[in-house]
């Protein structure tokens, strides 16, 4: 007597549930994983916005001083000299590039060495600057300001450049 395989229906719910609830597995390991992955360039998109604008601010540190040179009636690349630079939100140190800290009292990112106060303590960030200036004759300035810094055990790089001429002679 010949068997029918496909009329005997014993142990086909215990398959089908093993197939539908292996579907369901591989479905959520590829929504988790798109996840992990947004999470992860959003965090790689704010390091670069934060980047940016800390180069910005190094190549503002030197047009406040030619506006502050100006405005005391002195020539207008007074104090700035070719080098490298370590960059404050506020000043410039020579010597080369800088850590970044980062002021949980004031929100300010900052070159100087960390400070720790009653009001609050300044953590190191990921980031290091450096601002180069190059005095081009006596009526150009050229200035870049890179901010570096490793995520994802890569090395990246912004690099801003900017050039200030002698326009108010």
């Amino acid at each position: 007597m010949e068997k029918d395989i496909f009329k005997n229906k014993e142990g086909s719910l215990m398959i089908e549930s093993l197939v539908a609830a292996s579907l369901v597995v591989v479905g959520l390991l590829g929504l988790f994983q798109l996840m992990y992955n947004s999470t992860a360039r959003d965090k790689e998109a704010v390091h670069n916005l934060q980047a940016t604008y800390l180069a910005a601010e190094g190549v503002e540190v030197v047009k406040n001083q030619i506006d502050e040179n100006v405005a005391q009636n002195i020539p207008w690349n007074s104090n700035i000299t070719t080098g490298d630079y370590g960059v404050s939100f506020d000043n410039l140190s020579q010597g080369g590039g800088s850590a970044v800290y980062f002021s949980t009292s004031t929100g300010i990112f900052t070159g100087d060495n960390p400070i720790f106060s009653s009001s609050g303590a300044t953590e190191t960030t990921l980031f290091s600057r450096i601002l180069s200036v190059g005095v081009v004759g006596t009526d150009e300035i050229d200035v870049t300001s890179t901010v570096s810094w490793s995520e994802a055990g890569q090395n990246k790089t912004i690099s801003l450049d900017d050039q200030f001429y002698n326009w108010r002679q």
